[in-house]
């Protein structure tokens, strides 16, 4: 075992330890309340979904309902967010265990027996179980971002991009950026869609002592629109159409945005990968490659998404390669 992995797994299980201690010192509001049983706590949850003037589950993970859902989305909610909350160290340490420091929202997602049972449970459950999965992910984040390392390693290193960019196959096959993500004391893998939020997560791994590396995938939504449908087929994984554009248009303001503020601070780094071509194509390139290829029109951006995965569902009708209604509908929607 290389001395960086071994590095890194001390580290993990540091963080394990330090949230278990902060968890049994601590109590979230309403948490102290919570039945100990398992049954209890998820008959209290479904309660809480389906009422209307509640928009968080109690307990120390605070899971905010989602928008939208149907019912049995909101029994699968409330179900996986009384799940993560009962046995919240055991999830915390499972993850380290399995993804060790890569901090992934559609990783904890497979903790949910719902979502997890198959292909099509995947496609049509993804929206439920988001928001339990991603209070899971900034739970750890906000535990392994407070461990000092006092190494030359003590960096956060953030992924970039929308959905289909192809985020973890371009930095596998860039030597000089696979070598960043095995040196990094955390990877955050995520859109960063989201100007507030992103700015909060690297404030926070600043305040924390850690130098910031912000990396950003582009690979034109059109390509990621027909890899994001090709890995739904392989493995059940959608994000539905307006989703997907939105992020897309959206990120690049962001890390563009983020580095004009950034851009002069030594304890930042920021790249661009143009993985627009295939496998084994991709290229860093300088920031300014990311304003080349801003999108300017976001209903446009929105369009062409919806556009593009009815025409891949009419044309790919009796080859073998046809794409199922559930995934379908759950990149469109259900009314389709």
């Amino acid at each position: 075992m290389s001395i960086l992995k071994t590095m890194a797994r001390v580290l993990l299980s540091l963080v394990a330890a330090d949230f278990s201690r902060r968890l049994l010192s601590s109590r979230a509001v309403g948490e102290s309340a919570l039945p100990k049983d398992l049954n209890e706590i998820r008959r209290l949850f479904l309660t809480i979904g389906q009422d209307e003037q509640r928009n968080i589950y109690p307990g120390r993970l605070r899971v905010e309902k989602a928008r939208g859902l149907s019912d049995e989305e909101r029994r699968v909610e409330a179900s996986f967010a009384a799940l993560l909350t009962w046995g919240l160290m055991a999830y915390v340490k499972e993850y380290c265990r399995r993804w060790n420091n890569v901090l992934n929202t559609d990783n904890a997602r497979e903790f949910s027996e719902d979502y997890n049972h198959d292909k099509e449970s995947r496609a049509r459950y993804a929206r439920a179980v988001h928001e339990p999965a991603g209070a899971l992910i900034k739970t750890i984040w906000n535990e392994m971002v407070r461990m000092p390392n006092r190494s030359e390693h003590n960096f956060v290193m953030f992924l970039a991009g929308g959905a289909g960019s192809g985020k973890t196959t371009a930095v596998e096959d860039l030597p000089d950026l696979s070598q960043f993500r095995s040196a990094a004391q955390i990877i955050y893998d995520t859109t960063m869609s989201g100007l507030s939020s992103s700015t909060r997560k690297v404030e926070e791994a600043r305040a924390h002592g850690k130098s910031v590396l912000l990396l950003y995938v582009h690979r034109p939504y059109e390509k990621a629109t027909r890899g994001m449908i090709e890995r739904a087929l392989r493995e059940g994984r959608t994000v539905p159409a307006r989703v997907l554009a939105e992020d897309h248009f959206n990120a690049q303001r962001t890390f563009l945005s983020l580095h004009e503020k950034y851009a002069d601070d030594d304890d930042f780094v920021f790249l661009v990968v143009d993985n627009s071509g295939e496998r084994g194509q991709a290229a860093i390139e300088e920031v300014d490659f990311l304003s080349s290829v801003l999108y300017n029109n976001l209903g446009e951006v929105i369009r062409n998404v919806e556009n593009i995965v009815k025409s891949e569902y009419r044309e790919r009708a009796g080859t073998g390669r046809e794409i199922p209604l559930y995934v379908y509908r759950a990149i469109l929607g259900e009314d389709v």
